[in-house]
């Protein structure tokens, strides 16, 4: 009970990801988007830049994801990658890139983002009502359901890392 009144309830708030080590960038660039569409979220990549510093090269990449559950909630998706000092390098023979990597995970639920409920006093607290007494157990299990996606976007991310 109480968050009847939070809209979007914030699910990952700045969930952060540092790793100074060997990653598989390429696999990481193909793993996201089908872990998108493997749980059917309409997905972009909002930004992507690449440059060379000297020291090594930089990518900084920014994806946004938002799915739709039912008429009344919509989970969103908001991931930015941060590759540092990317350099090649020779691990057991094998070619892979050592880089610092930062990812930064944000979350959350959207209620009635088709604004079934109208922005008046009255419709307001009939909104509230129906949240509280009629959807409250589905909210909940809307939550858990984004949070336990969450974990596994960020068990993918992880699994990339060496």
């Amino acid at each position: 009970m109480g968050k009847e009144k939070d809209n979007p309830i914030k699910i990952f708030i700045n969930y952060r990801i540092v790793h100074k080590g060997p990653i598989d960038i390429n696999n990481l660039f193909r793993e996201i988007p089908k872990w998108f569409n493997g749980f059917q979220y309409d997905f972009w990549e909002t930004g992507l830049t690449q440059k060379d510093t000297g020291i090594g090269k930089e990518y900084m990449s920014d994806w946004k994801a938002e799915r739709e559950i039912n008429d009344y909630v919509k989970f969103k998706i908001v991931m930015k990658l941060f590759l540092k000092d990317i350099t090649e390098v020779t691990i057991n023979g094998e070619k892979t890139f050592v880089a610092l990597t930062e990812i930064y995970f944000n979350s959350e639920m959207e209620k009635n983002y088709r604004k079934n409920f109208g922005p008046d006093k009255f419709q307001e607290i009939i909104r509230q009502i129906y949240e509280r007494y009629i959807r409250y157990q589905d909210l909940l299990d809307y939550e858990d359901k984004l949070a336990a996606e969450c974990v596994d976007l960020v068990n993918l991310m992880k699994s990339n890392l060496k």
